[in-house]
C-alpha cells in the first residue's frame, strides 16, 4: 500500500539584529504541532548576537539551515533567497520578532490541502508588546474578493501569518520587488492574486509584535508614501480608463494619512469611494456589495472621527457618509453583524438632519 508522505512545510525568515526576539521566535517554531518542515534563515548582516544564536539552532536542529549575506540586502531580497532554497509544497512566512502559536503550520495546512483554489492564506493575531503582554486581537477579511478590495489600498494579511503554495511561486516565477523598500509585501501577493485566491482563518494564530525597532515604525512616513504611491499605480493599471473621473490620489491620502481636509469635506473622497465600488464590482460579480460598502465605511468613518472637526460637523460627516454609501436598513445591520462598526452607541446619537458639507 502506498502512503505518501506528509506535505513539507517551508518556514522562512529573514533576520536582522533580532537578539532580543529570536530566541522565543526559534521556541514557537519548534514547538509546532505540525513537525514536518523545514526553516531557512537568511541573517542580513547582522551586527549583533544574532548569528551566534541563528548558528546554536542550526547544531541543535537540522531542519534548520542558515545563509549568511556578506552584505546587507533587505527584506525583499533576503525572502527571495529564502524561496530559492525552499523544498517545501508550502511556504510559510515569519518574522523574527514574532511568535508562532502552536497550531499554526498544523492548521493553516490542513485549511490549504482541503481548498486547492487558496494560493495564499493569512490569519487573525494577537498584538503583543515588547514585554509579552496581549494589547488586542485582530481578525483580517476572510473572502477572496473582499480581501482583493482591501489589497488595492490596504495589506489584507499579517505578512508573518502568510502561507504560500509553493507551486504557484514557482510556475510562474514570481519574486518580491527588490526596488521596493518597505512595501514589498503588497506588490507580491497583487501578483500572486492574479493566478490564485486566498483567504485568512478567523482564528488568532501569530502574536505580532509591537515595537520601536519594527520596520512599520521605523519608516512609517517612507512606508506610507510607497503604499499610496503603489496603490495608485496598480488602480490606474487594473481599471485604466474608468478611474478617470475618480480622484484616486486625494483618496489614497485620505485613507493613509487620515487627515479630513477641510476645504474637501467628506463628500469628495465619498463619492470617489462609491464611484470605484462600482468599478470594482464590474470586474468582481461575485463580490458582496454590502460588504465592499461596510468596508469602505470603516475606513472612512475613522477618518472622519479622527479629523479634527468639532463633534458636530464629526456627526454631520458620518451621517453624510452612511447616507451616501447605504443608509439601508440591511446594510446598517450587516455592518453591525460584521464587527466593523467603531461605536454602536454612537449609531443612534447621529444627526440625521440638515447636514450640508
Amino acid at each position: 500500500m502506498n502512503i505518501s508522505a506528509p506535505p513539507l512545510v517551508s518556514i522562512i525568515m529573514p533576520v536582522c539584529n533580532a537578539e532580543h526576539y529570536i530566541d522565543q521566535t526559534l521556541r514557537s517554531i519548534r514547538k509546532q504541532t505540525y513537525q514536518h518542515f523545514e526553516v531557512i534563515m537568511v541573517d542580513d548582516k547582522s551586527t549583533d548576537n544574532t548569528p551566534n544564536i541563528l548558528k546554536k539552532i542550526t547544531e541543535d536542529d537540522n531542519r534548520f539551515r542558515l545563509i549568511t549575506n556578506r552584505k546587507q540586502v533587505g527584506v525583499a531580497q533576503a525572502l527571495n533567497l529564502c524561496m530559492q532554497h525552499a523544498q517545501g509544497k508550502y511556504i510559510a512566512r515569519m518574522d523574527a520578532d514574532d511568535v508562532m502559536l502552536s497550531s499554526r503550520i498544523e492548521e493553516q495546512l490542513a485549511f490549504m490541502e482541503a481548498h486547492p483554489e487558496i494560493g495564499i492564506l493569512g490569519t487573525a493575531a494577537y498584538h503583543i508588546s515588547p514585554a509579552n503582554k496581549i494589547i488586542t486581537a485582530k481578525r483580517q477579511l476572510t473572502e477572496d474578493s473582499a480581501i482583493r478590495f482591501q489589497l488595492l489600498f490596504f495589506p489584507p494579511f499579517y505578512h508573518p501569518s502568510c502561507m504560500y503554495r509553493a507551486a504557484i511561486i514557482r510556475d510562474n516565477h514570481l519574486a518580491y520587488p527588490a526596488d521596493v523598500k518597505t512595501a514589498e509585501d503588497m506588490v507580491f501577493w497583487r501578483e500572486m492574486l492574479q493566478h490564485c485566491k486566498a483567504g485568512n482563518l478567523t482564528r488568532p494564530l501569530l502574536y505580532y509584535r509591537k515595537h520601536p525597532g519594527s520596520i512599520s515604525h521605523r519608516l512609517h512616513a517612507l512606508q506610507t508614501k510607497e503604499k499610496i504611491a503603489l496603490s495608485e499605480a496598480y488602480i490606474k493599471k487594473e481599471f485604466e480608463n474608468g478611474v478617470k473621473e475618480i480622484d484616486i490620489v486625494d483618496l489614497l491620502n485620505l485613507l493613509h494619512n487620515g487627515n479630513l481636509n477641510k476645504k474637501m469635506g467628506i463628500l469628495r473622497p465619498l463619492n470617489s469611494m462609491t464611484k470605484f465600488i462600482s468599478l470594482f464590482l464590474k470586474k468582481n460579480a461575485d463580490a458582496s456589495p454590502f460588504m465592499l460598502k461596510a468596508i469602505a465605511c470603516k475606513w472612512l468613518l475613522k477618518t472622519a472621527l479622527n479629523s479634527n472637526a468639532n463633534s458636530a460637523r464629526k456627526a454631520c460627516n458620518i451621517s453624510l457618509l452612511l447616507a451616501r454609501i447605504d443608509y439601508s436598513l440591511p446594510f446598517v445591520m450587516h455592518l453591525l453583524s460584521s464587527g466593523l462598526w467603531l461605536s454602536k452607541a454612537m449609531f443612534f446619537n447621529i444627526n440625521r438632519t440638515g447636514c450640508h458639507d
